[in-house]
Order: C-alpha cells, then sequence, then structure tokens
C-alpha cells in the first residue's frame, strides 16, 4: 500500500466526520461502531475514536493490501489527564503512519507525543500485542 490510500481515505473521513461522545449518542461510555454506509454515500458520520477508526480500517480493508492495517490503542494527554484512545495505523515501506481523528492528517507515529498501549492487526484479528509506550514499537513476549 501507499501512502496515497491512507491520505484519501482520511481526507474524507475529516470532511464527513463530527466527534460526540458515546455518552451522549449512546448513553453509554463505550460504543464501538462502523460506518462504511454513511462514507460510500458521503453522509455525516456522528461519533467518537471508536466510530472513526473501526470505519477507516474497513475502508482499508478495502485496499490491496489489509494486511498491514493496526488498530492500535493509546492515551493522550487532555485537560490534566490521560485519556484512552482508538486510532488506525498503516505500515508503509516500515513505517508505522497514524490515522486520527484528532489530527488533520496521516501523521507518523513517532511525531506523536501519544502513550502507547496494544495493537491488533488485522492479520491476526482478535490478537492485541503490547506496545513499548514511548516508542510504540512491539514488546516482546
Amino acid at each position: 500500500m501507499n501512502i496515497d490510500i491512507p491520505d484519501a481515505v482520511m481526507f474524507k473521513m475529516k470532511k464527513l466526520f463530527t466527534w460526540k461522545s458515546d455518552l451522549e449518542t449512546y448513553n453509554k461510555p463505550e460504543h464501538w461502531e462502523v460506518k462504511t454506509a454513511e462514507y460510500d454515500t458521503n453522509s455525516s458520520i456522528v461519533g467518537d475514536c471508536s466510530t472513526f477508526s473501526p470505519t477507516i480500517v474497513e475502508i482499508l480493508m478495502r485496499s490491496e493490501s489489509p494486511k498491514e492495517v493496526f488498530l492500535i490503542t493509546c492515551y493522550t494527554h487532555r485537560d490534566g489527564e490521560w485519556i484512552g484512545h482508538l486510532v488506525v495505523g498503516v505500515k508503509i515501506q516500515g513505517i508505522m503512519h497514524i490515522l486520527d481523528n484528532n489530527q488533520e492528517g496521516v501523521r507518523w507515529m513517532k511525531s506523536l507525543k501519544y502513550h502507547w498501549g496494544d495493537q491488533m492487526s488485522l492479520n491476526e484479528p482478535g490478537l492485541w500485542r503490547k506496545l513499548d509506550p514511548n516508542t510504540g514499537e512491539l514488546v516482546d513476549e
């Protein structure tokens, strides 16, 4: 996969996406939902990172190299505390690029000041692997 595909997906998602917490939308603290139908029809997509990231994953799975796509948990610093967050990682030529509803465009993982948690490869669904919290590199288990 080259960077053009994630760039185009991110650009379109950012135009369609409006952030709203799961608590406001679904009256519960966490709700994961994929909204590819809205993406495909250029309709508004409302949600938080647990809507944004899984939707992007589903879109990227249509591309020629979905095995290089990951869901990644991390923690961002907001209002003096660490908040759990979900992003999408796409490995291109050995470099992890991040698609994140808090960023304007695709970013290099190492450029983000997050504390990294775990990643799940679409090649191994359901298997979450620990990341070094500072570098985002896989931790040997």
